[in-house]
């Protein structure tokens, strides 16, 4: 028999239930493309807009206890963002400038990585 003859073979083995076909497939697909080196050197850097946004939370969080901290918040959000309204109420009100500050960083995590 020829080493390229694939034709037709009957399948002897019991069947899989048509629901989870989809897993072997993915999971072979998956195993192909993690034995690349390339996909193992990039993964880390994807986790790099998570880390960003959550130390950005952090800071924000930890200003409301500690105006040294507010401040330099402020100072980076009217300068880097150059949003002085949202800076200047970051001063005055840190607790309730809460919901704008929020939005702010989730918009920023969403819109540029």
């Amino acid at each position: 028999m020829s080493i390229h003859d694939v034709g037709y073979r009957a399948w002897s083995e019991p069947r899989t239930p048509t629901w989870t076909r989809w897993i072997t497939i993915a999971t072979s697909g998956i195993r192909m493309v993690s034995r690349g080196t390339w996909l193992r050197r990039m993964a880390p850097f994807t986790w790099l807009p998570v880390l960003i946004a959550g130390l950005d939370f952090f800071s924000y969080e930890q200003s409301i206890n500690h105006r040294e901290a507010r401040r330099g918040l402020a100072r980076f959000l009217s300068r880097a963002l150059e949003d002085r309204e949202l800076a200047d109420l970051l001063m005055s009100h840190p607790a309730s400038a809460r919901h704008e500050v929020w939005s702010t960083i989730l918009l920023t995590f969403f819109r540029y990585p």
